[in-house]
């Protein structure tokens, strides 16, 4: 906010500014003539510049301003920024929203912790920090893989390069490890590093032009896998449904003995006619069967008729709930063929596995439905690829392991994504054997590329295996003996297992 010195002229349109008057201030106690007073009401009823309160009040531009001077020097109203009210609301609420929600240090209250979300007794060590800031640094840190940058930095997608940077500014410095300098902050140091890192790299990327559109192409692409591992977590219900609109329909049929059945005439019914034909007929002749054989008593007959009738009606039924069911498979298969035509393979994949799973004894069907859940594999085995590349990228390798475990899953014949997959394990440092997993698949796959036996090496290494990594350097040198990218790659292998092995030993 700025206001007009005493004694200088109001300009009549200062930078943008617009004036306002000042909340709080009693009026009816100002010293005011009446020219100033008339003044004031306009600017109390909504006006916001020289010309708007000298058309109102008639009162010409020059005495305006005169009264205007008067009216600030009163500390009555003043001349605002609308623009830099706006930007600093909108970087308080971020600050409020920074972090997933949890808001900044500076404002930090005694938060409740998050049920498995950390051991509480971490917040037991002895460190120079208050309560609420060891609490909200622990949330913060292992919310961290979790938020988006934009959650990181408490901001929406539609900000502008300028309003990125401001809520990077509001927040970053409480997060700045200077800040903790000499002070004893035992392993909160390392989290905060790593919370300042984070938002630093937020900032970058979403006040670059270019990095902020590759980054919402990566959020897009996350929403995109999600939705399609929905699709076909959501096949089982799927079937669960199309089984029961069968039985619906098969009960509808049997309920309606006027309709005939969808197919054609049901013999069981047909059956059940002809006795009753029978029946009426021995009642005709008095109750001899044809050859002079009494008909059986009555009660007999009548529990024969029941079971006729029973066996007839779940004879309807059967019939009604097949055909029914084949139609529902029908359904499927057209909507599977034509999201194939259309190249939508996930929506394909989950048509066609609704229909294998309501016909299970169709050899064909199951051929059909395994050749196109394949095609949808490989399809979602390449998005996530993508999505492990640019998390790569980022250096966010726990996602990237994840990303590449599932591109492997979809594409089991591939070495790549399981060498993605050990690659970005290893770097997340999280899980050693499972990178060794990843990387030995890799070379079973493609036992003739060392480049695959160089990231076993060093996925050994990780897990302590020296012996494996030295029978896997030699297995390097024989595949590639002259090759000068494979020497170099042993040179920085026996330097990974030195410094392992010295911190090991430290």
């Amino acid at each position: 906010m700025t206001s007009v010195p005493p004694g200088a002229a109001a300009p009549r349109a200062p930078g943008g500014l617009v004036l306002r008057p000042i909340a709080g201030v009693d009026f009816k106690r100002l010293p005011l003539t009446p020219v100033e007073g008339n003044v004031l009401m306009r600017v109390m009823g909504g006006a916001t510049s020289v010309a708007q309160v000298a058309a109102e009040s008639g009162v010409l531009a020059d005495t305006v301003q005169r009264a205007l001077d008067r009216l600030i020097e009163l500390k009555a109203i003043e001349w605002f920024d609308p623009v830099k009210a706006a930007q600093q609301a909108e970087t308080m609420q971020a600050g409020r929203l920074a972090l997933g929600g949890l808001g900044t240090l500076a404002g930090a209250q005694l938060l409740p912790p998050t049920p498995g979300l950390y051991d509480v007794r971490e917040l037991e060590e002895a460190v120079e920090l208050e309560p609420e800031k060891r609490r909200l640094i622990m949330e913060a840190f292992h919310r961290l893989d979790s938020l988006d940058y934009y959650e990181l930095l408490g901001v929406h997608r539609l900000i502008d390069r300028k309003q990125v940077k401001s809520a990077y500014y509001a927040l970053a410095p409480d997060f700045h490890p200077d800040k903790y300098f000499k002070r004893n902050i035992g392993r909160y140091r390392g989290r905060i590093e790593a919370i300042f890192a984070r938002l630093t790299i937020a900032h970058d990327v979403l006040s670059s032009k270019q990095k902020r559109v590759e980054y919402d192409e990566y959020l897009d692409m996350i929403e995109r896998n999600r939705a399609l591992v929905a699709q076909v977590q959501g096949v089982d219900a799927a079937v669960a449904q199309a089984r029961s609109a069968a039985e619906q329909a098969a009960q509808a049929a049997v309920s309606s003995p006027s309709m005939p059945p969808a197919g054609g005439p049901d013999p069981a019914a047909a059956q059940a006619m002809a006795d009753r034909k029978r029946a009426l007929a021995m009642k005709l002749l008095g109750g001899n069967r044809p050859g002079g054989v009494s008909a059986p008593p009555p009660g007999i007959q009548a529990a024969h008729d029941a079971r006729s009738n029973a066996e007839a009606l779940r004879n309807r039924f059967e019939h009604a709930r097949k055909e029914a069911t084949k139609r529902q498979v029908s359904h499927y298969i057209a909507t599977g063929r034509d999201a194939v035509a259309k190249g939508d393979f996930a929506s394909a994949a989950n048509a066609y596995r609704i229909a294998a799973s309501l016909a299970p004894d169709d050899p064909n069907l199951q051929r059909d439905a395994q050749d196109v859940i394949q095609q949808a594999n490989r399809f979602l085995a390449d998005s996530f690829m993508k999505q492990g590349e640019y998390e790569v990228s980022q250096e966010r390798f726990s996602e990237a392991a994840i990303s590449f475990g599932k591109a492997a899953n979809g594409r089991p014949d591939d070495p790549r994504p399981f060498d993605r997959a050990a690659f970005a394990t290893y770097r997340a440092a999280s899980n050693p054997r499972r990178a060794v997993e990843y990387a030995r698949r890799a070379v079973e796959l493609r036992p003739d590329h060392w480049p695959y036996h160089v990231t076993l090496a060093h996925c050994f290494i990780a897990a302590g295996l020296s012996a494996s990594a030295e029978t896997t350097m030699t297995k390097v040198q024989e595949i590639a003996k002259n090759d000068e990218r494979a020497k170099a790659a042993i040179e920085l292998l026996r330097e990974h297992m030195k410094h392992t092995q010295q911190q090991a030993a430290g």
